[in-house]
């Protein structure tokens, strides 16, 4: 792949054309076929030759244009879209059946290319292993679409944050030239935003967001962990397993102490024992999970109960 504005050699644009002949001509075809390449022709589709294009005379008969079309029982046509043909070969070949027929039986319209023009075989296009590929072309062609939906919102959403994050970025450098060019300090005796002494750095910040959204909505962003607890009531006669959400933690510090201390004085504040707690469930973050420095160990560790 070239990129724009670079100019190919003429060696490498000798190759590219080649590659993309051989994307139209099933007889360059490796046999081994990989995921990517199949997509790949997938994508392309059969191409039929230029509207103009003079067939080659072969044993006093010539491929036409009506090739590609089959006569239906109620005299209707219907395009043959898996057939396809090759200039090079003056052969004709069943582009699914190339791509996805994995049997061993031998198959001119699969391997060599067919130029049997008089018999370009109806018994092929209604056999199993035909209508099997054709099956395997079609959800191939929807799963890629699909894809390729998928991968346009995803791209989009990339897009939209990649900028997001550059004009935050952008407001935050001209705070910082601001302040270097007139021999200010930045940090104050707090590191921490909205605490008074918090230097002219984060103050410069804070001034600028209550005129601007895009910073606001940077500064109002903050870390939480929700807390859940798993527990048994026990009521009269009737037992039951319930859950409750506690609320979310502001979270400054993400290390594993740093949440520990934040678990461990939350349930003090609300007078629940850490000695009761007979399980633990975090995500998969090395943080909550670590089997040394992470929160659970070190919950552990406070606690003589295991899981």
């Amino acid at each position: 792949m070239s990129l724009p504005g670079k100019k190919l050699s003429g060696a490498e644009n000798k190759k590219r054309k080649i590659e993309e002949a051989a994307k139209f001509n099933p007889g360059l075809w490796p046999q081994n076929i990989n995921q990517k390449q199949r997509d790949c022709l997938v994508v392309h589709g059969p191409r039929r030759p230029t509207p103009n294009y003079q067939f080659p005379v072969t044993d006093g008969r010539r491929f036409t244009e009506q090739h590609f079309k089959k006569k239906l029982a109620n005299g209707e046509w219907m395009e043959r879209r898996w057939l396809q043909y090759s200039e090079d070969l003056d052969a004709v070949f069943c582009v699914v059946c190339k791509l996805f027929d994995s049997s061993a039986k031998k198959i001119s319209l699969k391997d060599g290319g067919c130029q049997d023009w008089k018999h370009i075989s109806e018994l092929h296009e209604t056999s199993h292993h035909h209508r099997k590929s054709c099956l395997s072309w079609c959800d191939t062609k929807q799963n890629l679409k699909s894809a390729a939906g998928v991968d346009s919102q995803i791209q989009s959403q990339i897009h939209e944050e990649t900028t997001r994050w550059r004009e935050i970025l952008r407001r935050i450098i001209e705070v910082v030239k601001f302040l270097a060019s007139r021999n200010l300090a930045f940090q104050g005796s707090s590191e921490k935003l909205r605490t008074p002494g918090n230097g002219n750095f984060l103050g410069s910040l804070e001034l600028v967001a209550k005129f601007d959204p895009v910073l606001q909505g940077h500064l109002d962003y903050a870390k939480q962990m929700s807390v859940i607890l798993r527990y048994v009531s026990i009521l009269r006669d009737e037992t039951k397993i319930c859950e409750s959400f506690l609320g979310f933690l502001p979270v400054e510090d993400k290390t594993g102490l740093g949440l520990t201390e934040k678990i461990v004085l939350y349930l003090q504040d609300h007078s629940l024992k850490l000695e009761d707690v007979r399980g633990q469930s975090y995500d998969n973050g090395s943080n909550m999970k670590g089997k040394i420095q992470g929160v659970q160990r070190r919950i552990l560790d406070k606690n003589q109960w295991r899981n």
